[in-house]
């Protein structure tokens, strides 16, 4: 298989990505055949996706250990995240299909560049099966390497009986592990591919250096424009004259604002999201409070308090709004 180092990309002129109109919102397409995903053997680094993935396992155990090993954990997801940035820009600029506008959508787009992606990273692969009428047919799936870390087996969880006499099934430390990967990396992939657009776009310098375990130095004139210095390592270690926090997800800002599109800085979204108005604040603010409302298992003594606060105030917004529409 086709393997390159990934660890330097030097500009290259001209692998821009699509921008949509002004104003334009990543909305979810309608429900169509998925297309099969397929890259060029010149965007592909197999080996970069299997090496991820034992970066984030890592990284979940030594948080498991101990406070000590928290920078070690920390060191493995700057690396991990350096390391696909940088694979798929390779990609991108080997294969003109490999469209990283599509980073900033949801929906069969970005499914296909997310499928486009694990291809050239070595975490899917392309196989033939055949169904039951002995038809043959192409599928992806998780390669044998990167199967260990979140392909599910039966030494993962026990199977029980639940009371209305369904199978349950019960995550071992193993199998919570190997799910806990598979979130992990769906992040990554759209984080990583926004970063890159920025670096594809911008036509910037960039190489993984041995800072924090070895994350991305970024240069460009670009770079000059929206940090206020020549070049950063991407460590979130703002010194004196820098404009902003030096952040993959700053970098990703940088392509977002190029899709007219904005990444909060004040949340863990992953997810561009259409500049805008306060009716659309006001939407996000709500679905972020019925997500930690939902993530409260057992309530404690202030939860509850809080939650009767919240619900008075809903409750009085309601009660105005109905008042008002009768009138």
């Amino acid at each position: 298989m086709a393997t390159a180092n990934t660890e330097t990309a030097a500009p290259t002129k001209g692998a821009k990505t699509a921008k949509p109109a002004a104003n334009a919102k990543p909305a979810t397409e309608k429900a169509e055949p998925k297309a099969l995903a397929t890259v060029k053997s010149g965007a592909l680094s197999l080996d970069v996706g299997v090496k991820v993935l034992e970066l984030f396992d890592k990284a979940q155990t030594d948080e498991a250990k101990a406070h000590a090993l928290a920078d070690a954990a920390k060191s493995g997801r700057y690396k991990g995240i350096s390391m696909m940035t940088m694979a798929i820009v390779k990609a991108a600029k080997a294969d003109e299909t490999i469209n990283l506008a599509d980073a900033f959508q949801n929906g069969p787009k970005y499914n296909y560049l997310a499928d486009q992606i694990r291809l050239a990273v070595g975490i899917f692969e392309r196989v033939t099966t055949k169904n039951d009428k002995g038809k043959e047919r192409e599928i992806l799936q998780p390669s044998k390497e990167a199967s260990k870390f979140i392909t599910l087996s039966a030494k993962d969880m026990t199977i029980k009986k639940g009371a209305d006499g369904k199978d349950v099934r019960e995550l071992h430390d193993s199998g919570k592990r190997k799910e806990s990967n598979r979130t992990n990396l769906m992040h990554l992939i759209k984080d990583s591919a926004q970063a890159a657009a920025a670096i594809v776009d911008n036509d910037l310098k960039a190489e993984i250096v041995d800072t924090k375990g070895g994350t991305l130095r970024l240069s460009g004139p670009k770079i000059k424009e929206h940090f206020g210095t020549d070049a950063v390592t991407l460590d979130e270690h703002k010194t004196e004259g820098m404009k902003e926090k030096p952040s993959f997800k700053e970098v990703r800002r940088i392509a977002a604002a190029a899709q007219n599109l904005e990444i909060g800085k004040s949340t863990n979204e992953r997810a561009a999201k259409p500049a805008g108005t306060a009716a659309e604040a006001f939407a996000s603010v709500v679905r972020s409070f019925i997500k930690a409302v939902n993530g409260v298992k057992t309530p404690t003594e202030d939860d509850v308090k809080l939650l009767n606060s919240a619900k008075s105030a809903i409750e009085l917004k309601l009660k105005a709004a109905k008042t008002e529409k009768e009138e």
